[in-house]
């Protein structure tokens, strides 16, 4: 069963921080992070590559 996310919601969490606060951001980030990444192995198109390579910089910027 591939697993669904929502690009468009994805895409606007990475593309514009919404108005909410530093940790409620960076909780949707890592939520993001960890449903990309529990079902890595059903993951193969180029949206969903391209989607983890956003996650994983936007989680480094947040953390420095």
């Amino acid at each position: 069963m591939k697993m669904k996310i929502d690009y468009n919601k994805a895409k606007k969490l990475l593309e514009d921080k919404p108005n909410i606060s530093n940790e409620e951001y960076t909780e949707r980030l890592w939520s993001l992070w960890e449903k990309l990444y529990e079902n890595s192995h059903l993951l193969d198109s180029k949206a969903d590559r391209e989607l983890k390579t956003k996650v994983n910089k936007r989680i480094q910027e947040v953390e420095r």
